[in-house]
C-alpha cells in the first residue's frame, strides 16, 4: 500500500487521497531508525522494501529525508550505509543475484539492487 501510494506521489499531494506524503516520510525515517538495521531477517525482508519505497520518494521528498538525516541523526548514517553496503553484497554474491545475472538481464535491471543504491545517493 505504501508502495502503491508512494507511486501515485503526485496525487498524494494534491489530496488524491491515500497517506499524505509527509506521514509516509515520517514513516519511513523511524523505520529505518531500527537498531537491528543489520540484522539477518530485517536485511533480507525489510530493508529491501524500505529501499524501494524511498526510491519511488519525490525529488522534494528525498531532499526532505536528506536534510532530516543530516540534522537529527548523522551518527547512524554510517550505521545505515553499512547495511544498505551488505545488503547490495548479498543480493549481488548470493540467492538474488549470482545466477540469474546474464547478458540480457543486467546488476542493474533487479530492483532489490538499484533500490538500496538509491538510498545511498539520497544519503550522500
Amino acid at each position: 500500500n505504501m508502495e502503491l501510494d508512494l507511486k501515485m506521489a503526485g496525487r498524494v499531494e494534491e489530496g488524491g487521497g491515500g497517506c499524505p506524503l509527509e506521514t509516509l516520510l515520517n514513516a519511513l525515517i523511524i523505520a529505518l531508525e531500527i537498531p537491528t538495521l543489520g540484522g539477518s531477517d530485517y536485511l533480507e525482508l525489510a530493508l529491501p522494501r524500505l529501499c524501494k519505497a524511498a526510491a519511488l520518494l519525490p525529488i522534494p521528498a528525498q531532499a526532505r529525508l536528506a536534510r532530516v538525516w543530516a540534522k537529527h541523526c548523522p551518527d547512524r548514517l554510517k550505521n545505515l550505509l553499512e547495511a544498505l553496503q551488505q545488503l547490495i553484497t548479498l543480493r549481488v554474491i548470493t540467492g538474488l543475484g549470482a545466477s540469474r545475472f546474464t547478458r540480457d538481464y543486467n546488476v542493474q535491471d533487479e530492483d532489490t539492487i538499484t533500490a538500496p543504491t538509491k538510498l545511498m545517493k539520497i544519503i550522500y
